[in-house]
This record gives structure tokens, sequence and C-alpha cells, in this order.
């Protein structure tokens, strides 16, 4: 196809992600597959996603445990006592993403240290100090006993690690195209801790 008015060659083809009918110069985009970047990213993004899962899934189960020990042992502060969580906390809960989930790090810590939680279980802390993942302050026990659990001890949940004028801070921020990558070491937080205040997550009473 000839574009008269710009005297240059076009090509058409349909988008391989929206299915949009589309014109290209063949001489600037010879392989193009998208009408837009924004078809680009979801595109690619998905089969990234499609090719992490078909790897994930073909793993062995301590396989899975190595890199899910790699990534928990990226953010945990390692005490004589109580082990503290230098990322993302949740509800004063240390957070952290593995395989695109949200993982409670007190969780990850008893999977890797003693196994598989049981369906119906919980895993409490002796200590009650959420942010703490020291498998030796942990214990598996039903809904009921982690609810008496923290009425006897009336926890209270700690504080966030990052103020409300930072939480504002960080939406304006993201509002104007700045990163989650360049949020998360300005701010010394996890990704996690950007991504969920990014949607809405956390924090949910700042406007």
């Amino acid at each position: 196809m000839f574009n008269q008015y710009r005297g240059i060659m076009k090509l058409g083809k349909d988008c391989d992600n929206c299915g949009k009918y589309f014109e290209y110069n063949p001489s600037r985009r010879p392989a193009a597959r998208f009408c837009s970047k924004s078809c680009l990213s979801k595109k690619t993004g998905h089969e990234k996603m499609e090719r992490l899962h078909s790897r994930w899934n073909s793993q062995s189960r301590n396989e899975m445990l190595q890199d899910l020990t790699i990534r928990f042992n990226k953010y945990v502060i390692k005490n004589d006592d109580c082990w503290d969580w230098n990322a993302c906390k949740v509800d004063g809960y240390g957070v952290l993403m593995f395989r695109a989930k949200s993982q409670k790090a007190h969780r990850v810590s008893w999977i890797i240290h003693n196994g598989d939680i049981p369906k119906g279980l919980f895993v409490c802390h002796k200590c009650d100090n959420p942010s703490c993942s020291n498998p030796d302050h942990l214990f598996l026990g039903t809904n009921a006993d982690n609810m008496r659990d923290m009425a006897e001890k009336k926890r209270t949940v700690s504080k966030a690690k990052l103020s409300k004028e930072q939480v504002l801070e960080i939406r304006k921020m993201l509002k104007l195209g700045v990163s989650s990558t360049r949020l998360s070491n300005d701010y010394n937080v996890s990704d996690v801790c950007i991504h969920y205040i990014k949607h809405n997550l956390t924090w949910k009473d700042i406007e």
C-alpha cells in the first residue's frame, strides 16, 4: 500500500495482541507485530509470564524451595532473638513476592524450615512480633488457636515502615511516571511495598 501523502510504502496487518488492523512502514518496522507500544508491552509481558510459569511448573520441589530460600534470605535479618524483615510490611507482617504471588514472610519461613503448612492451620507467633520469621518463634494452630492467642496477648498492629507523607509522595511520583524500582530504592522498601501502594492494597485510608 502506497501512502500518496507521505510518499512512502506501507504495509498492513492485524495486531498480534488486540487484533486491530494497522499500517506500518516496513523499512522502519520490518517485523511489526503490534499496533502500539501498549499492545507490545501487554503481549510480551503475557508471553514472559507464560515462559516463567512453564519453567516453574517444570521445576522439582527442591528447586522451588531453593529459589524460595534465596528470595527469603534477601530480606530477612537474622538476629539472636526475633528475625526482622527489611522489606515491605502489611499490618506488621513481612511480605515478599514469589512467583508473581504475595507471600507472608513468617509462613515462608515455616515452609523452608519445617515443610508444608497443613490445610486449615495457621502459622502463629510465640513472640507476639508479627514481623518476626524466626522458625523457633513460630507454631502451628487452628484459627481458633490464633484468635485466642491474639486475645490473650492483646496484640496490637506494628507501625508501618513508611509515613503517611511518604505514601502520598510515592503515589504522586507513580502518577508522574517514576518507576517502582527507583521508588523502592529511594525509600528503602521492597518492590512489593510499592506495588501494594500503587494498587491501593495498603494505606487505603490515605487519599
